[in-house]
């Protein structure tokens, strides 16, 4: 893992291919993949979407002040809407404690 940090939290970087540049967001509190694998919020699919480790990670680049900056400020609402689904679903496999206030999440809080 050249550009993750993993001792950091919530990492906002850039993945880089052939189809152009998207904002990801990789997190500690999402349960862990399946071996090889990692999970990373894709801000233009609007999910969370399971990686090949290996593949991905060579992919991956860490964002500029600035561009965190402005990345947090335009998808850490997105973000955090798609993370509490995530987490709910995947309750059962989760190293985190219970979250009896994680609700449903509507397409306005979303927005």
């Amino acid at each position: 893992m050249n550009s993750i940090n993993k001792n950091i939290e919530t990492w906002y970087g850039e993945l880089r291919t052939q189809r152009g540049k998207t904002i990801i967001i990789r997190d500690d509190q999402l349960p862990a993949a399946n071996k090889g694998r990692i999970y990373l919020y894709n801000s233009e699919r609007d999910a969370i979407i399971e990686y090949d480790e290996a593949i991905v990670t060579p992919k991956l680049f860490p964002l500029s002040d600035e561009d965190q900056a402005r990345a947090e400020a335009e998808y850490d609402k997105a973000w955090h809407a798609v993370q509490k689904k995530f987490i709910k679903s995947h309750k059962s496999h989760s190293h985190l404690p219970e979250d009896n206030d994680v609700t449903e999440v509507t397409e306005e809080e979303k927005e």
